[in-house]
C-alpha cells in the first residue's frame, strides 16, 4: 500500500448530530482528536496553478478560498464550480461534507485551520488566501423536497441549512481531485 493510499485510509471523521447540526471532527491516524497528525508538509502551495495540494486527502483546493470575491446562492455556487477553469483545471466543484470538515484542525479556532506545514494555526497567505469568518456552501444536501443545502463556517465548524437551495448566501471554495 502506498503512503498517500495509507493516509487517506487513516483518515477517520467521526459524525454526531448535534441540536439539529452536524459535528464533524477529522482525525488524521484514527487517534488524535485533531486533524494535526499527519504528512508534514500537510498542504502544498502549486505557485505554477495557485492552487493547493492537501497532502493528508489528496483533495486540491483553490488557493483562493473566495473566488468568485462575493456570496451566491447554492445553485449559483454549483454552476461555478461547474464552468470554472482554474489552474489549468475544469472539474472544479463544492466540497461535500467530509471534504470540507477534513481541513480543520481542532487545535486551531478562528479559524480551524492549520498552516502550510500542518504544525501552526493558519495566518494569511499560509496557505490560503481569502479565508471567511462567513459561511461556505458545501454539496452535501439533505433529501427532500424540498432539499436543503448546508451551509458550514471554517471559524468554528458551526453548520446551518437553507431550506431553499436557491436562496440564502455563502461563499464558494472549490474544489477537486488531486492526483
Amino acid at each position: 500500500m502506498s503512503s498517500k493510499t495509507m493516509q487517506r485510509t487513516m483518515l477517520v471523521a467521526v459524525i454526531t448530530v448535534a441540536m439539529g447540526g452536524w459535528m464533524v471532527e477529522a482525525r488524521g491516524d484514527g487517534t488524535n482528536p485533531t486533524a494535526s497528525a499527519g504528512p508534514i508538509p500537510r498542504f502544498t502551495i502549486q505557485a505554477d496553478t495557485n492552487c493547493v495540494v492537501d497532502n493528508l486527502t489528496g483533495l486540491m483546493w483553490a488557493r483562493n478560498a473566495n473566488l468568485p470575491g462575493g456570496t451566491q446562492s447554492w445553485t449559483q455556487a454549483v454552476a461555478f464550480c461547474k464552468t470554472l477553469n482554474y489552474g489549468g483545471h475544469t472539474d472544479w466543484r463544492l466540497p461535500n461534507l467530509m471534504g470540507f470538515y477534513s481541513l480543520m484542525n481542532t487545535t486551531y479556532y478562528w479559524p480551524l485551520l492549520s498552516n502550510t506545514e500542518g504544525t501552526g494555526k493558519w495566518k494569511e497567505g499560509d496557505p490560503f488566501t481569502g479565508v471567511k469568518s462567513a459561511y461556505y456552501w458545501i454539496s452535501t444536501t439533505t433529501v427532500g423536497p424540498p432539499a436543503v443545502a448546508w451551509l458550514i463556517t471554517i471559524y468554528n465548524g458551526n453548520s446551518i441549512s437553507q431550506q431553499d437551495e436557491t436562496t440564502g448566501a455563502g461563499c464558494v471554495w472549490p474544489v477537486r481531485e488531486g492526483k
